[in-house]
């Protein structure tokens, strides 16, 4: 199961996570009433509220006054129906920035120039940062007029593009014959004369030429095809994009349908039209794919959300069945085999026509269809129910008895036809489970255990649930002795994570070539064979690698090792490599920083006992996206270059995780200023590990970058190191004491022993007496005295979490029972707050009421008084997992 951290909040709605979860499947209506329950409400649910700006609906967007969209800009995401200049002006605020879908029309050149301003803003075509690729998935091109070039160019810029959408566009041709090329786009939505001529009048090249990987065409808006161009077109097909195994036609007619499912030879797997489209002829060219046919889908194009409107049955006139051609569909899933969905809401079968042409689809996995004397809810819901308990009883092996509590003379009614008939096909969902994608999203939460419980249950199960099963292999919780090549290949395709891969036997066992998915692998290079074995393993997943782990710490000798060209995608450019660590490793500064460079995506690096070593002349690359560099002290100061510092590679950190091994480094804490200084001016947060007293305060004394976040171990804090925390007061948020050898601590069965610290109790006071921005404040094994609190007020009001312990709440009872009290008060302040958000003193006045239920000296009363200062405190933690 996945860990989730445990809050002090009472219901689910009390945890913002699941709030903004929640918001995401809200109308803007339920959206408005939610954010107005509290300040903290507001701050969740806003987001959803602003999400989409469609001027046709929000037409006075426009006339907002720009101080409310510089406030609420940043959460809008979607922008539909731009096609007025005052509406373009009022998205010009710089807040926002993180837009996902823009629809605009492009009026003038003025509105243009703004509208490119708004696009490079957003990012949507070329980033802002390396590696200066656009994220853009999806464009539609509508009526637009430009050269061949800039559709290249466009292309070429846009490498995660999946789908493209053309129509009424003139492509201009160009003295330039080369066309760019996306090898990601798998779907186009174009009309035939569109794609064959681009430049209409003139003869130039298809559009297909840019898409050779193809899979979906959707053909638009046409009403005629001649037999030529039908022609042209399978002969254009064939050339560029042979791949293609799906055909959509929208507003087509049959006659288009018709000639166009004949003429194409490619095997096509999934065929959608509109029903209005239907004829026997439009049947015959369907049949003509019979042997490949997986999908078939024909939806009333003038009917919408037919499959959701759950409080009526669904009602369409079928004219094609009442023409007395219904029997001719029967064709269709009485001789494709492999069909698994049927989508054809429009159409009634005849339960007396399929009982004679017996279906052959017993893959069937979807079944949207209507059926003859079978029109009300009753009748319709009654089916389904037994249906579900026929499908229970098949997966368990029990057998069902379709004619059980059934009088003699409904044997033969149609609800019993119908049910006999659907209980042949066994792999029809019954529940959400049954269904693969949301099988595999259960799947992911739960423990490995019960991921094998839930295999056993039938075999669509077992697949459904054998993911989680194989995600991650660890050789070191997990014994692969036993683990045949055989075992592999039938699972090894479901591998996403490896770790501690030490020994060649294990290498050999993930040699299989189906293992070729992992997106983390973490691999000991102690040998020559498994460097072998780890390098290829490596290439073979390097278009899916996200996180790497090399470790060669026992090497007996050290040689340079450069995997830089395994991680290089097969299909060119840049990895997708996220976070990287090495361990023992040796290598040339010109190794490093090729390695670097061939990762634009790089977040986060680890060096541990590394050795570079120096290649003149080289230049050496410095990473602008890596934020997160843990390394230890020693690795970056005494092993460091021959001329210059390892921190030259990473000028945009942001925190470094360090350590000094038990080693005294105060001596370096100059130095180690001046290279931080020069090279990483933006560090905004340290971690110390294994690191000693004095080369903590040494460190926070001299670094002179004002310090947003410290983390430390409980064991270090001491006068000297309270000292130098104190040296970054005025800009501190986060100050976190780790628990030694425990992770996990807040959710403890038991109360954590405290243990005596090397600092005062007053003295540890003075953090939240002085760090006034704090947010953040984790001491777990500090005791507070509330003497002394109550002596030396902390001016952190905006404190949100809080781990400390209290000098006299020592058991699980008086822990409870100030954090329920808590709990209550801050629900009533926020009522009272949303009632009357101008008079923040009748809040407070009615949080301290309700307070008062103890005795005012008691330890519970006074600490009481102390937490409902902090207004923002959403998290608390007093020594046991609440």
């Amino acid at each position: 199961m996945k860990s989730v951290k445990r809050t002090s909040a009472k219901s689910p709605l009390d945890i913002s996570e699941i709030r903004l979860i929640i918001a995401t499947y809200l109308s803007p209506s339920d959206a408005i009433a939610c954010s107005v329950v509290c300040k903290d409400w507001n701050e969740d649910f806003i987001s959803n509220v602003w999400h989409s700006v469609d001027f046709k609906v929000h037409g006075m967007f426009k006339s907002l006054d720009r101080k409310i969209i510089a406030k609420y800009g940043k959460h809008i995401r979607v922008v539909a129906s731009l096609d007025q200049m005052p509406e373009l002006t009022a998205l010009q605020d710089r807040s926002i920035c993180n837009l996902k879908s823009i629809s605009v029309a492009l009026p003038s050149s003025e509105f243009r120039l703004y509208l490119t301003d708004l696009i490079r803003r957003n990012n949507a075509l070329v980033p802002n940062t390396p590696p200066n690729k656009s994220r853009l998935t999806s464009v539609t091109l509508k009526n637009l007029r430009m050269t061949r070039d800039s559709l290249s160019t466009l292309l070429f810029t846009c490498p995660a593009l999946n789908d493209i959408s053309i129509s009424g566009c003139v492509f201009l041709k160009c003295r330039n014959s080369g066309f760019s090329q996306n090898l990601h786009v798998t779907k186009i939505c174009a009309s035939i004369d569109q794609i064959l001529d681009p430049h209409p009048g003139h003869r130039t090249v298809s559009l297909l030429v840019h898409f050779p990987n193809l899979k979906v065409w959707a053909n638009l808006d046409c009403d005629s095809l001649d037999e030529t161009t039908a022609k042209s077109f399978r002969k254009e097909l064939m050339r560029y994009c042979s791949d293609v195994v799906a055909v959509e036609c929208y507003a087509s007619s049959s006659t288009v349908v018709e000639n166009l499912l004949s003429t194409l030879t490619q095997p096509l797997e999934k065929i959608r039209f509109s029903y209005d489209a239907i004829s026997p002829g439009v049947i015959r060219s369907i049949l003509f794919h019979s042997s490949t046919l997986l999908s078939i889908e024909a939806n009333n194009s003038t009917i919408e959300n037919w499959d959701y409107d759950a409080d009526r049955a669904f009602s369409a006139t079928d004219y094609f069945s009442k023409s007395g051609f219904g029997w001719i569909m029967q064709t269709i899933p009485m001789t494709c085999s492999r069909l698994e969905v049927i989508i054809l809401p429009s159409y009634k079968m005849d339960m007396d026509i399929v009982e004679r042409m017996s279906w052959t689809c017993m893959d069937l996995r979807v079944l949207k269809i209507r059926v003859q004397d079978l029109g009300t809810k009753k009748l319709i819901r009654a089916v389904a129910k037994k249906w579900q308990l026929g499908q229970k009883a098949q997966r368990q092996q029990i057998p069902f008895d379709v004619a059980a509590d059934i009088k003699k003379e409904e044997m033969d009614s149609i609800n019993n036809r119908v049910l006999r008939h659907l209980l042949q096909f066994k792999k029809l969902t019954t529940s959400p489970i049954d269904i693969p994608e949301i099988g595999a999203l259960v799947a992911s939460y739960l423990s490995l255990d019960d991921a094998v419980a839930c295999s056993l249950v039938c075999k669509a199960w077992s697949e459904n649930f054998m993911s989680r099963i194989w995600h991650t292999v660890d050789f070191d919780s997990y014994n692969f002795e036993d683990v045949t090549h055989d075992v592999i290949s039938r699972h090894g395709k479901h591998i996403r994570v490896v770790k501690y891969l030490s020994q060649c036997w294990k290498a050999v066992l993930l040699q299989d070539p189906c293992v070729k998915n992992l997106i983390s692998i973490d691999v000991g290079i102690k040998s020559p064979e498994l460097r072998l074995y780890g390098t290829d393993l490596i290439r073979r997943n390097r278009d899916t690698i996200t996180e790497l782990e090399l470790d060669g710490t026992d090497l007996l000798t050290r040689t340079d090792y450069d995997c830089a060209g395994a991680l290089i995608p097969s299909s060119g450019g840049a990895s997708c490599l996220v976070k990287l660590v090495l361990r023992g490793l040796s290598m040339t500064q010109y190794s490093f920083s090729t390695l670097l460079s061939i990762c634009p995506m790089l977040k986060s690096v680890a060096l541990d006992e590394c050795v570079f070593f120096e290649s003149r002349g080289a230049t050496l690359f410095r990473h602008p996206n890596v934020e997160i560099l843990d390394a230890s002290i020693p690795q970056l100061f005494e092993e460091r270059y021959p001329s210059s510092s390892l921190l030259v590679h990473f000028p945009n950190l942001r925190k470094w995780e360090t350590a000094n091994l038990g080693r005294d480094m105060s001596d370096k804490a100059e130095s180690i200023q001046k290279d931080i200084s020069k090279c990483c001016p933006g560090i905004v947060s340290i971690r110390f590990a294994c690191s000693t007293e004095t080369t903590i305060q040494g460190v926070l004394s001299v670094t002179s970058q004002p310090l947003e976040g410290i983390e430390i171990y409980s064991g270090m804090i001491t006068p000297r190191v309270i000292g130098g925390i104190l040296f970054h007061k005025g800009t501190l948020l986060r100050l976190q004491a780790e628990v030694y050898g425990m992770e996990e601590w807040n959710n403890y069965d038991d109360i954590l022993d405290t243990e005596d610290l090397n600092a005062p109790n007053w003295m540890l006071q003075l953090i939240p007496m002085t760090c006034s921005h704090l947010q953040v404040l984790s001491l777990p094994l500090v005791e507070m005295d509330m003497d002394v609190v109550e002596r030396m007020p902390w001016t952190c009001m905006d404190l949100k979490e809080l781990y400390i312990r209290v000098q006299g709440l020592d058991n699980k009872e008086s822990i409870l029972a100030v954090v329920k009290r808590w709990r209550l008060v801050q629900k009533e302040r926020m009522k009272v707050a949303a009632v009357a958000t101008s008079d923040s003193t009748a809040a407070i006045e009615a949080g301290n009421t309700a307070a008062e239920i103890w005795d005012p000296a008691l330890i519970e009363s006074r600490v009481m008084r102390h937490l409902l200062q902090f207004k923002k405190l959403t998290t608390l933690w007093l020594g046991y997992k609440t």
